[in-house]
């Protein structure tokens, strides 16, 4: 599947006085998205700061920073970009509607499928994911909130990634104060959990977090099942993932295989490229109970012979 797609530069600058500003879809701590109604009569999103909300200097820089991300970006797995403005006193970002759902809500329209057909489509959108992953780690960027809510996923099944606030690039700061931390705990590998956001971000997170997905979604239950947020931290700082099978005994091997693979808790363990984990759904949508274990990487084999000595 290619996710490369080639579209009209966007407009950059103020937004055309032709497009007509609608209701408020949604509203968080970062900003609102807005529908928007486009010459001839298509649906548009936009994402701005509210006219009302003080955002500060981290919080208008972090916003900065993601249009200038998605601007950079032409996937089909991405939303489309009309038009934006980076100036720092009125920023905002025009993209395409995209039709769908939520991972969050296509998790739940999952559980009343028959247990082949749910682990096919589980299998095939993480297929279709982990390459969409593989495509924005290639031009250095890392997501850093990887959700079943920072997911959509279209009515033919493909997943459109959104909400890159948090993502990092090599040329960025950090753009966090000590302590502070960035992501969702419930999705956060450890290591970012543990660092308060004070390291330089690397995809084994995105793909870790990716197990996590994969995990609920044949599971019907997250790794991370705590309460309240502190036993959510709890869980992340100290408990490895219990082992799918475990939870879902229905789940095939060669499956339970590759999510353990994306959730070893070391980074240097986990799989390297989301185009390694697209190749082995791809062998268990063929045969789920054919693929064997992930062989341990490099470091740890040759660890293993140098103690036979």
């Amino acid at each position: 599947m290619s996710f490369s797609h080639a579209n009209p530069a966007p407009h950059r600058g103020p937004l055309p006085p032709d497009y007509k500003i609608g209701a408020t879809v949604a509203r968080g701590g970062m900003g609102e998205l807005v529908e928007v109604t486009a010459p001839g009569g298509r649906r548009l999103l936009l994402k701005r700061i509210p006219p009302l909300l003080l955002a500060g200097a981290v919080q208008v820089e972090r916003f900065r920073r993601e249009i200038r991300i998605l601007v950079s970006l032409e996937l089909e797995g991405v939303p489309r970009i009309e038009a934006f403005d980076d100036d720092p006193g009125n920023p905002y970002l025009l993209m395409e509607w995209v039709e769908g759902i939520t991972l969050e809500d296509w998790f739940g329209e999952l559980a009343q499928r028959p247990a082949e057909e749910r682990l096919e489509r589980v299998l095939r959108l993480g297929e279709d994911l982990a390459l969409l992953l593989g495509e924005v780690h290639h031009v250095g960027i890392v997501h850093r909130d990887l959700t079943p809510r920072n997911v959509l996923v279209r009515p033919d099944g493909s997943p459109v990634l959104l909400d890159f606030g948090l993502s990092w690039t090599p040329v960025d700061s950090l753009l966090t104060q000590s302590g502070d931390f960035l992501g969702t705990l419930r999705y956060a590998p450890p290591e970012q959990v543990f660092a308060s956001g004070r390291l330089a971000a690397d995809r084994s997170g995105d793909l870790y977090s990716l197990g996590l997905i994969l995990f609920e979604a044949l599971a019907g239950r997250p790794v991370r099942d705590g309460g309240d947020s502190q036993e959510i931290l709890r869980q992340a700082l100290l408990e490895d993932p219990p082992d799918l099978r475990s939870v879902a005994p229905a789940v095939p091997r060669g499956v339970a295989a590759v999510v353990a693979g994306l959730l070893a808790r070391h980074p240097r363990d986990r799989y390297p490229s989301g185009a390694e984990v697209a190749r082995d759904l791809a062998r268990c949508r063929a045969d789920p109970a054919a693929l064997r274990p992930p062989s341990p990487p490099l470091h740890r084999r040759l660890a293993r012979s140098w103690r036979r000595w």
